[in-house]
Parts: structure tokens; sequence; C-alpha cells
């Protein structure tokens, strides 16, 4: 059914990346692992960089939980 992806990576270095070519591999992962049916069930998508912590957090929930 419907669901929010929440995305967190940490910047592998200092060079200038685009945060947006990590959503479709992770939104691919996801799918490849039965977590969710279909991509185009998102109805909300987060991504940001964040400075520590894992290199890259997924958080899929129901759409409407925060």
């Amino acid at each position: 059914g419907a669901y929010a992806l929440a995305i967190q990576a940490v910047r592998p270095d200092k060079r200038r990346r685009d945060i947006d070519n990590l959503l479709k591999p992770a939104s691919d992962l996801k799918v490849s692992l039965g977590i969710v049916r279909d991509d185009s069930d998102a109805e909300m998508i987060s991504i940001r960089w964040v400075t520590a912590g894992p290199a890259l957090a997924i958080r899929v929930s129901p759409a409407g939980v925060e």
C-alpha cells in the first residue's frame, strides 16, 4: 500500500554530489527485497545528507505515519 520513504546518507567525500542519485537505487532495493510492492505506491519521499551515522539509512513507513 501507500508508504513514505525517508533516506539519510553520509556524504562520502568533499566532491559535489547530487543527492537525488541515491533515490532510484534505494527504491529498487526495497522493491527487490519485498519491503514494498511497487515504487509507484510512494506518497512522500524525503532525502538528506547527514554528517554522522550509517553510510545509508532507509526508513519506510505507512503513508500518513511519521
